[in-house]
């Protein structure tokens, strides 16, 4: 309201009806960063590539009324194949920890939120996690056997922690013949499990 006063003590009032809009969050920009802080590129078709358990951050900012900033949420969906998979996070960044477990193609959602809640939509990030291949320890140096003589070996093997669990061990006791018609001749699974007792 302003109120305008003459010589004679007149006064004539003015009422301007203001009305203040609510600024929606935008211009998020998501950033995956390794866990030695070593920002990671995306390549030419905008997807970040990374191993399978790999520990990584994912960072985000965006641009909202200096109000609003400090009370934003974050609603990350890390992979849009894991319904259960959601983290939340507040304030005028966000950084999130994490590794993904399953290799492919997977889609990271982020929604942020302000105090109104108005909503920047869903921002989607693509990343493309590539399978860690299991690591065999190695085998006991094993001499010279005579037919029909029993050997005993125990294999000793490793991989990513979220297949370490569902590993199985594999032999095959004649690399020189294709048993099951499959693949190639080294590829079969003549004996499964850690130790192999066999004779030749």
């Amino acid at each position: 309201t302003a109120i305008g006063t003459d010589d004679d003590g007149e006064l004539t009032p003015e009422i301007w009806n203001i009305t203040f809009t609510n600024a929606i969050p935008r211009d998020v920009n998501v950033t995956l960063w390794s866990a030695l802080g070593q920002g990671i590129e995306a390549d030419q078709q905008g997807t970040f590539q990374v191993l399978e358990d790999e520990v990584m951050w994912l960072r985000a900012e965006a641009v909202d009324s200096l109000d609003d900033l400090s009370t934003l949420e974050w609603r990350w969906r890390p992979d849009d194949q894991n319904t259960t998979w959601f983290v939340r996070t507040e304030g005028d960044t966000s950084a999130i920890e994490l590794a993904w477990p399953r290799s492919g193609r997977n889609i990271v959602r982020l929604e942020v939120v302000d105090n109104d809640g108005a909503s920047s939509g869903f921002i989607e990030t693509w990343v493309q996690v590539e399978n860690v291949a299991p690591m065999i320890d190695g085998l006991p140096t094993s001499l010279p056997v005579a037919e029909s003589q029993s050997v005993q070996l125990t294999g000793q093997y490793h991989d990513t922690a979220s297949d370490n669990l569902t590993l199985i061990a594999c032999w095959d006791v004649d690399p020189g013949i294709n048993q099951d018609g499959v693949g190639s001749a080294d590829d079969d699974c003549d004996v499964f499990g850690d130790t192999l007792v066999w004779a030749w």
